[in-house]
């Protein structure tokens, strides 16, 4: 089985939120196809904008009448960038997730991943968002977006923070409860649950937004049994061994590094 590997689509930042997708592939994508891919992994943070990646999943359908795709959700794909958002998904930010479950549902070869798994030729594929686990409150509020545009029907205030709009512990915690129902061969999750080794991790090595990529949880990802885990949201591209799993990335990233670092992107195949 050929598993074909992208992440961190970010497609509104390539495309306008009406416009056809068929620019992003041509902007992206160039050439590429996936017409030697059994299963396309789209390990999360496709948009801001559900029906841009809507459209962007019914494209690769139209063009490949044999592929499987598998999702799972990004801190992106939660978030509210608008007042047109808000009042559409209510606040609730987790809206935008049932949407998507709903219309995926819809279409055949499409599964979406939340602590769920699915088998395809006989290969179990586990996945689900994954999320990072924040020791400085206050740091996280001041150095991430998802302390704004992320939104429950709730707020939640510690200490003399500002205001944010869902618990951040919380989803981590019910993220590593997801882990738990999984038994898999590939595991996906779009925020690792692994720290990547400085030595390949040469850019942000030491970084103290580290912990807001990645988490030291690797024993879940381990008691999945997964002999690959595929993640993404580190915006990096990795492939290395962690104690005998597989660890892949293949992020896509923003324009400005897609830019400077991808002018050769590909969509990663691995040989399952």
């Amino acid at each position: 089985m050929v598993v074909g590997l992208i992440s961190d689509l970010h497609l509104d930042f390539f495309i306008k939120k009406y416009q056809d997708v068929e620019q992003y592939f041509k902007t992206v994508l160039a050439k590429e196809n996936t017409l030697d891919i059994d299963v396309l992994v789209i390990a999360g943070d496709m948009s801001h904008y559900n029906n841009l990646t809507i459209n962007f999943v019914k494209k690769i359908l139209e063009d490949d009448s044999e592929i499987e795709i598998i999702l799972v959700a990004g801190n992106h794909d939660l978030y509210l960038v608008s007042n047109e958002q808000d009042k559409k998904y209510q606040g609730n930010s987790w809206g935008r997730i049932e949407e998507l479950k709903k219309e995926f549902a819809k279409m055949d070869r499409v599964h979406f991943l939340d602590g769920t798994q699915v088998i395809i030729k006989g290969v179990i594929f586990g996945g689900t968002m994954g999320w990072y686990n924040v020791t400085d409150f206050f740091a996280w509020i001041s150095n991430s977006n998802d302390a704004s545009y992320i939104r429950k029907s709730f707020r939640v205030e510690r200490g003399n923070a500002p205001r944010v709009y869902y618990d951040t512990f919380a989803l981590y915690q019910e993220e590593l409860a997801k882990m738990q129902d999984l038994y898999c061969n590939v595991l996906i999750t779009h925020v690792p649950f692994v720290n990547i080794p400085d030595e390949l991790n040469t850019t942000f090595a030491g970084s103290s937004t580290n912990e807001y990529f990645m988490s030291d949880a690797f024993n879940f990802v381990k008691a999945t049994n997964a002999d690959y885990y595929l993640f993404g949201h580190v915006h990096e591209r990795f492939d290395f061994m962690q104690d005998e799993v597989r660890c892949i990335t293949n992020p896509v990233g923003y324009p400005y590094e897609f830019k400077e670092k991808r002018k050769d992107f590909q969509i990663k195949r691995i040989i399952i």
